[in-house]
């Protein structure tokens, strides 16, 4: 939602916020076509800001599974018919997107007003959502 703090990732969000964002997120188990994680999921992999999504789970839940670029139709279809679990998926898009954050903020660890910036940008999300709500 719109002014949610959870609905955003930031580039000065430490590396533990993508897991406590994320744990929060809608995921409903079957459901591809309203789904964020999955969402996400498939834009970091089809962007190539990673590489894949590596899903780590126990033998009895299907084992380990790796999304790549030319997997994403399988992760869609897995995520639909239930072989891939919200508690599953959620931590695999964590994991990538925090490989992802991780590295464009020490990045922008080198420009001096980084965090001056980003609390400018994280302050005028919020009075724009403020501002749709009113109107």
């Amino acid at each position: 939602a719109a002014g949610d703090e959870n609905a955003a990732f930031w580039v000065g969000d430490g590396p533990d916020a993508a897991k406590r964002k994320l744990k929060k997120a809608f995921c409903e188990p079957g459901n591809a076509d309203a789904n964020p994680p999955l969402a996400l999921g498939a834009a970091l992999v089809e962007s190539g800001l990673v590489a894949a999504l590596a899903v780590a789970r126990a033998p009895e839940n299907g084992g380990d599974a790796r999304y790549g670029a030319d997997d994403l139709d399988r992760l869609v279809a897995d995520v639909a018919a239930a072989r891939l679990h919200p508690g599953d998926l959620k931590p695999a898009v964590a994991a990538a997107l925090r490989e992802s954050v991780l590295a464009a903020s020490a990045a922008a660890a080198d420009y001096p007003d980084a965090k001056k910036d980003a609390a400018c940008l994280k302050a005028l999300a919020k009075k724009l959502a403020r501002a749709k709500k009113s109107s």
